[in-house]
């Protein structure tokens, strides 16, 4: 039996804003025949158990994605069988999620019911400790990424002004006209998913690219600070959603509003910018 294949993304990251979720994205209610949520502290089994309910599935012939942890890559917070209409995620914190629609889609796990509780409670004082340093280092790491921003906005601002605007909207409209064949609006616009593809992580910065960019057209933008690649992205994202194209957009690791790759699952096109942080695998 063929395998299926295996798409790797972040749903949710450590931004200069905080810690900022898209776990709304990873599937629609609409979408869902079935929706797990897993609940439980750290160490009950959650990462492990969905890596060995996703390795199934691809043995299985299902394509799957494998939902990571931000704070520790290694893990996951969720995967998702497509074909299946199946999700499942942890739905503790930082990035807690209640049953939506419960017993219709929603159902929860509670992992919780495997703890050792008379162990855990021996250790109350040194675990209560540990979770408060622990969120201290968090606010601490939140400062400093959100610094950087601040030097990434005045760096940007400074470059923009060399940027003629009128070239580039003019471009941008004939790439649009092009891409899509001057195609008029339909009447039910497409439907937009956000995700990342990388993320701000212990132990650096870590990105998926390579399961994610696999369309028979890939676009790679190059660019610096300021060159506007941004506004580009967001004018061909916008087409294609008032075009009636569903499109999966993915967001940057530091400015978790700002679009950085974008795919048009139903041209089998992508769009991606390359800078020093990460590249394409575009040859």
């Amino acid at each position: 039996m063929k395998q299926g294949k295996i798409r790797h993304l972040f749903p949710g990251g450590n931004t200069s804003v905080g810690f900022f979720s898209y776990y709304a994205h990873i599937i629609r209610q609409e979408e869902a025949d079935k929706f797990i949520i897993i609940k439980g502290g750290p160490g009950v089994g959650k990462s492990t158990f969905m890596n060995k309910l996703g390795t199934a599935m691809i043995e299985k012939g299902y394509d799957v994605e494998y939902l990571h942890c931000s704070s520790d890559p290694n893990s996951l917070d969720g995967i998702k069988v497509p074909e299946l209409k199946f999700a499942m995620i942890d739905g503790t914190a930082p990035h807690v999620v209640d049953p939506k629609s419960p017993g219709a889609v929603d159902e929860i796990l509670n992992f919780g019911e495997f703890w050792n509780e008379e162990g855990i409670k021996t250790h109350k004082e040194e675990i209560i400790n540990t979770n408060k340093k622990i969120s201290g280092l968090f606010a601490r790491a939140y400062r400093y990424l959100k610094a950087a921003d601040a030097v990434y906005e005045d760096a940007s601002v400074i470059y923009s002004e060399a940027l003629c605007i009128g070239e580039m909207n003019r471009y941008t409209n004939q790439l649009i006209a092009e891409l899509f064949n001057n195609t008029q609006p339909a009447e039910v616009p497409g439907k937009e998913r956000s995700l990342f593809a990388s993320a701000m992580t212990p132990i650096g910065l870590c990105n998926y690219l390579d399961s994610v960019l696999v369309q028979d057209r890939v676009y790679e933008l190059k660019g610096s600070l300021g060159t506007d690649e941004k506004n580009l992205l967001e004018r061909i994202k916008q087409a294609a959603v008032e075009r009636g194209y569903d499109i999966e957009a993915f967001y940057c690791a530091l400015r978790p509003n700002k679009i950085e790759h974008l795919i048009i699952p139903e041209l089998n096109m992508a769009f991606t910018t390359a800078n020093d942080y990460h590249t394409s695998t575009v040859s």
